[in-house]
């Protein structure tokens, strides 16, 4: 990758920056993926033959935002829009649940529920950290984020007095596809790095059935 020097950036920096994103998602795709050793990683590593556009990045960047926002802000209907028709539902290291192709009216159905995000007693924030692109081909596009989920649960409708209040810590992989010609968000599968207080206290739902991050 060519290297754009601090002095460049200095005199011009918006037309640097964007040429140094442009080079990190436009390059081109003669070189080999990047081989991980030691360690096995639930992130594959980025290399040129496999980055995404600049275009690309910028759309489905948004769409991290509309899922993580959605969430916070009860917002259904933003949330819907981005969904493909199934998804792929992962919560095995959280839960040990999995759904191969589930439709996305019941994902909506799950996730709006009074059990789950649509309690209107809690108060969440999806703070996405730093994010890896890997595109699989031209079709799908795989998303690993870092990710912070704040959770507060209140005791009334006024807000005022705190019940419990539960933090996640993970890595999050979306996939992202593209179907007739337009980028959806079609599964998620979290890997819980660590959680914060009473974390288990934050949903009432039926026991065996909670779902969090």
């Amino acid at each position: 990758m060519d290297v754009i020097s601090w002095q460049r950036i200095v005199v011009n920096p918006t037309r640097s920056v964007y040429a140094l994103i442009t080079r990190l998602y436009g390059a081109s795709n003669s070189a080999s993926p990047v081989k991980q050793e030691g360690q096995q990683s639930p992130v594959k590593m980025a290399g040129h033959g496999n980055r995404i556009t600049f275009d690309d990045w910028l759309i489905l960047s948004e769409m991290a935002f509309e899922w993580a926002d959605s969430y916070d802000a009860k917002d259904w209907e933003r949330l819907r829009v981005i969904l493909a028709p199934t998804l792929d539902i992962d919560y095995t290291e959280v839960n040990g649940h999995k759904w191969d192709a589930m439709p996305a009216k019941e994902f909506m159905e799950m996730v709006s529920s009074q059990g789950f995000l649509g309690d209107a007693l809690i108060h969440t924030q999806h703070h996405i950290g730093a994010s890896k692109w890997v595109k699989v081909s031209d079709d799908q596009v795989i998303g690993y984020h870092q990710l912070r989920a704040a959770h507060q649960r209140y005791t009334g409708p006024d807000m005022q007095t705190v019940e419990n209040k539960g933090h996640g810590h993970a890595m999050i992989k979306h996939t992202y596809k593209k179907i007739d010609g337009e980028w959806k968000f079609a599964g998620l599968r979290p890997t819980v790095r660590w959680n914060e207080f009473a974390f288990d206290k934050i949903f009432k739902m039926e026991r065996g059935t909670s779902v969090v991050i």
